[in-house]
């Protein structure tokens, strides 16, 4: 499975500032370090998160509220994890529209893993 680097995340992050706006920069290193590391993490040998949809989806939650950015942590949430779908041959079928209601709502508390898990499941399609 392909995973995101620091590097690219920071390019797609400059990228999205410089054509969308808002205020460019990383409030924590660390964090977000530790947001990449997270779909890898395992427990006594087993993967805690072994599918794809399940990292995608523990990437975008970890994003929107870890908030590594000055701004922009939503935008960068569901590029990243669009990023990390299509690198392992999936793509999002869902309208701008769904991403949003889904992007605003995690944020809100509203959403939690679990539905992310089910929502990327059934909003991507091998390619």
């Amino acid at each position: 499975m392909r995973y995101l680097e620091l590097e690219e995340v920071i390019y797609i992050y400059t990228e999205i500032i410089q054509r969308t706006g808002g205020q460019a920069g990383i409030t924590n290193e660390k964090a977000l370090e530790s947001i990449l590391a997270k779909p890898l993490v395992t427990f006594e040998g087993e993967e805690l998160y072994p599918d794809l949809f399940t990292k995608t989806a523990v990437l975008a939650y970890a994003f929107i509220h870890s908030r590594p950015f000055l701004d922009g942590n939503k935008r960068i949430a569901i590029l990243c994890a669009m990023f990390l779908l299509r690198s392992n041959g999936y793509q999002v079928t869902a309208s701008q529209d769904s991403l949003y209601e889904l992007v605003m709502g995690t944020e809100a508390g509203k959403l939690q893993v679990d539905h992310l898990v089910n929502w990327f499941r059934k909003n991507t399609v091998p390619y």
